[in-house]
């Protein structure tokens, strides 16, 4: 650590072992004195350990590199443990003899091994013996980890000879990797080089299983910490294209190459000098960014979170600029890195798999390109010349059509000749029927769409595409950056044009089969965020990108014009479904006369679905399949059979009644008493609930009318929310009272329904989910509490209610900045106002929103709860209670906004969500 300028202001060796000595020296003879100079000794250490730190966190803060945090960090904890080493050595004996200091070697390994330290990381040491441990051995081992522990350090440790050693290395493919990676601390060095010598006699580089398993162990890395490189909570670590591809690099090299440094590699062919001071780059920006996780979680963090990102944004020395933030500069710049790393160690793997397993297999494709061990090659490179790159498309078309993935050798020659990826290029009729025709394809689509965006050719062929790559989206709701979620929406087409939905997906697999111009629809969906980031609406600044990019493609006239309108309507279906009533009549002639047409209304649901999908793993569920589809089918019928019959509410809802009668008078019921029942309910009530489902409730309820509560909850198979019904007299507050019970059970609301029966009594039926898991609620016996705090609460009693676990832990604080928005709507319903709630999503949020609604005298019909990350929007259709009407008064309007807005900030406030910004955005950016 020669390189490490300045080193001793962070620990200067001399002065510590000086001050050590000077407390040994003092120390009296009794127990108490040697109990009182090791508090002395701990203090010196830790005010030591300390001061380093900070000494490293303020380089980091004045733009030093990685290097600065892993070596300082290293050469600082180097420090402190052989001084207290040999200090313990020294004192471990009050005689001052101790035969361990000539007997025993202490061997840093691993990740300190290494020389590889963040600030927080574990220390592993081996404490090498020549022979058995003796007790005095075992005095110093165990002083010098109670030293390190009392330091808070986290210390892995082993006591072993050479030939234990050896054994437990045999034994564990871990433990080989450990010793692998050793580096000589203090004690007898010949002991130390005996061990080295004795263990790399166990190497032997034409033995390819231990290379095999850790490429092995790289995929299922990939599998467990999600296989997408661009991901918006990515783990530094041991995500593709972390840290753990680097350890995978250096370990493969070491054994095979028996090379003490990945530079040697240039010599052999396996990395260009370009590509290793690249490699080595990269490395030192995760090393950077690691060593400021470290220090401001205060833990050996590796996952970085959305709550982190802008504290480690701020610590490097990110700022706001007028385009992007400091956190999406972080993150842009992260992923630029892994994607070097990834790519990379793919080109390291690739040369060893070449000379594990020689394939010779040479099969040309065309004049241009081949294959060679099945990977997709130039035939000549003198044939695709970078200052004439037209050939990049066909090269990833072959690898498309093959299902195989690129050769170093051509990817060099790709990524050597961007800069000349030109208009001319993008304007190439030739070019842009191969880029079709890898849209339309029945494989390997997105995967050819990833390796075209991370080679970095997908920007340059589509420019418009490159102000979206690695974009972060900063909301605790996507799981990806703008342009993996973009490649994987496209993915999603894929599993569903071939077949591969069809139980899931029946409408979307139906319409997606009958489809003529597939490409129509997949450059939607290319195209559906291409304006992220630019401010603004980005669904109508997207049409116009998306018109211009298709025109320069040579789509016809009415190609263009279809892929701009499903681009600037992308969010329409979504938002219809999820945030407003789809019985109301209402809700579905507003939305036909948008989509005019069955065949505008197929190709929506398609964009829809796999725009939901690719947002991440819990974003799609069987409740949000349902609306869409009840949405499809009740939009489809006015379209194809006009509105006059769906307008007519009250013939819809007799019609119901007799199909629900004939339904129930099959499964035994008799027909006067069906009769009687169904006329206690409203033509919304009808409307809204099927045949089936209505009968169900019926038989539930049937025989419980006459008392004054009834709580039910149902759990039907492959539903992924738990519904809830409540029979009870209808009173002011009621839908606030059961929000502030649920709360309080960490149960979340997903939507609501209250029907007021002619009777004056309320039928509420919720859906709701665990607010932990955003599922189902399983536990019987939690339910059975919730049932009887309900119904305690409905009828008046006091109820001690449970503090809520779930939502943002008391003064952490949250990540992200949302902006409160209030709004009426008189337009959308005829006999409802509307009142949209755009807040941030906290404990107790719908209890805060209801109970103002009810205390002014205002009735809850029906409330759609959506939540998107950390953003609530919550859409409630609102009556006065007095009049049945929708809110006539100015003032009452007013006063709504006014009280919800006040009651919201106060209880964000109490729930440390932070200040909340009481306007809408300027670009009105619903998550999706």
């Amino acid at each position: 650590m020669k390189s490490l300028r300045f080193r001793n202001t962070i620990f200067d060796r001399d002065a510590f072992d000086a001050a050590l000595r000077t407390l040994e020296h003092a120390t009296g003879p009794s127990e108490s004195d040697r109990l009182t100079a090791r508090t002395q000794v701990l203090k010196l250490a830790q005010s030591t350990l300390k001061a380093g730190k900070d000494e490293i966190r303020r380089r980091l803060t004045q733009g030093a590199n990685g290097r600065v945090g892993v070596k300082g960090t290293t050469w600082l904890i180097d420090g402190l443990v052989i001084a207290l080493f040999h200090h313990i050595e020294r004192t471990c004996n009050p005689e001052g003899v101790c035969e361990a200091a000539s007997q025993m070697t202490l061997v840093a390994t691993g990740g300190y091994g290494r020389a590889e330290l963040n600030p927080m990381s574990d220390i592993d040491l081996l404490f090498l013996v020549p022979e058995a441990i003796t007790p005095t051995i075992e005095q110093v081992v165990q002083g010098l980890l109670y030293l390190l522990w009392d330091l808070k350090l986290k210390v892995g440790h082993a006591v072993r000879t050479i030939p234990e050693c050896l054994v437990a290395a045999q034994e564990e493919i871990q433990t080989f990797t450990a010793l692998l990676e050793t580096r000589y601390l203090t004690g007898p060095q010949p002991l130390y080089d005996r061990f080295f010598a004795t263990f790399s006699e166990t190497i032997h580089p034409d033995d390819f299983a231990f290379p095999q398993a850790k490429i092995e162990e790289r995929i299922d890395r990939f599998r467990r910490f999600d296989k997408a490189l661009y991901i918006n909570e990515p783990n530094i670590k041991e995500g593709p294209g972390g840290l753990r591809d680097i350890h995978t690099v250096w370990w493969i090299s070491k054994y095979i190459h028996r090379v003490p440094l990945v530079k040697f590699l240039i010599g052999r062919g396996v990395f260009s000098e370009e590509e290793y001071r690249t490699f080595i780059e990269s490395r030192d920006f995760l090393w950077q960014v690691r060593s400021a996780l470290h220090f401001v979680t205060g833990r050996a963090e590796d996952r970085l979170s959305l709550q982190v990102q802008p504290l480690v944004a701020e610590l490097l020395g990110f700022k706001n600029s007028p385009r992007q933030s400091a956190v999406s500069r972080l993150m842009r710049r992260y992923f630029f890195h892994i994607t070097r790393i990834h790519h990379l160690t793919d080109v390291f793997i690739e040369y060893f798999e070449q000379q594990a397993h020689p394939d010779t297999t040479n099969r040309v494709l065309d004049n241009l390109f081949c294959v060679v061990g099945q990977r997709v090659n130039l035939r000549q490179p003198a044939l695709c010349p970078i200052e004439e790159p037209l050939w990049i498309m066909q090269a990833f078309r072959w690898m498309q059509i093959e299902m195989l993935p690129l050769h170093a050798d051509l990817h060099r020659q790709i990524i050597a000749a961007l800069p000349f990826v030109d208009r001319r290029v993008q304007l190439d009729p030739g070019n842009n029927r191969l880029f079709l025709e890898i849209l339309k394809g029945e494989r390997w689509v997105a995967r050819t769409l990833q390796a075209m965006n991370r080679a970095r050719f997908l920007g340059r062929f589509i420019p418009e595409f490159a102000r979206i790559v690695c974009l972060t989206q900063h909301d605790g709701y996507h799981a990806f950056t703008v342009d993996e979620h973009t490649i994987l929406a496209v993915e999603q087409l894929r599993h569903i044009r071939m077949g591969q939905l069809t139980q899931e997906l029946p409408y979307s697999s139906r319409i997606m089969a009958a489809l003529e111009r597939p490409e129509i629809l997949y450059l939607a969906v290319l195209f559906h965020d291409i304006a992220k980031g630019r401010g603004g609406d980005h669904s109508i600044k997207g049409a116009a990108i998306a018109r211009k990019v298709c025109q320069r493609m040579g789509l016809d006239k009415e190609g263009r014009e279809t892929v701009a309108w499903l681009v600037r309507n992308h969010l329409l279906m979504a938002h219809t479904a999820q945030r407003r009533d789809i019985d109301d009549p209402q809700t579905v002639v507003e939305l036909a006369q948008q989509v005019e047409h069955p065949q505008r209304l197929s190709l929506l649901l398609l964009v829809t679905v796999a725009d939901i999908r690719a947002v991440s793993p819990k974003a799609w569920t069987s409740w949000k399949a349902q609306l869409l589809r009840n949405l499809y089918d009740f939009t489809n019928e006015a379209l194809n059979r006009g509105v006059a019959d769906l307008l007519d509410t009250e013939k819809r809802a007799e019609d119901k009644r007799r199909l629900v009668a004939d339904a129930a008078v099959q499964r035994g019921f008799l027909r006067s008493q069906v009769n009687h029942y169904l006329k206690r309910f409203t033509a919304p009530y009808m409307l809204h609930y099927t045949a089936s489902r209505i009968v169900e409730h019926m038989s539930f309820l049937l025989g419980r009318l006459e008392k004054e509560i009834t709580v039910h909850f149902v759990q039907r198979d492959r539903e992924e929310v738990t519904e809830l019904w409540c029979y009870s007299a209808d009173f002011a507050g009621l839908l606030a009272k059961l929000c502030q019970v649920l709360a309080s059970h960490d149960i979340s609301i997903i939507q609501a329904h209250v029907h007021t029966l002619k009777t004056g009594h309320a039928f509420n039926s919720i859906d709701v989910v665990d607010a932990a898991t955003g599922g189902p609620i399983v536990r019987l016996n939690r339910l059975d509490k919730v049932r009887r705090d309900l119904e305690a609460a409905l009828t008046g009693k006091e109820v001690k209610l449970p503090t809520p676990t779930q939502g943002i832990k008391k003064g952490q604080g949250s990540p992200f900045k949302v902006r409160q928005h209030i709004t009426l709507d008189f337009e959308t319903s005829e006999e409802h106002t509307l009142c949209e709630v755009q807040t941030h999503d906290f404990p107790g949020l719908l209890y805060t929103i209801t109970h103002v609604i009810s205390g002014l005298g205002l009735q809850i019909t029906t409330a759609k709860i959506a939540t998107y990350g950390a953003r609530a929007i919550d859409v409630f259709y609102l009556q006065e209670a007095q009049s049945g009407l929708p809110i006539q008064s100015t003032a009452l309007q007013e006063q709504l906004v006014t009280e919800l807005n006040q009651a919201l900030l106060a209880a964000a406030e109490i729930a440390g969500v932070g200040e909340a910004i009481i306007q809408a955005s300027e670009e009105e950016e619903y998550p999706q």
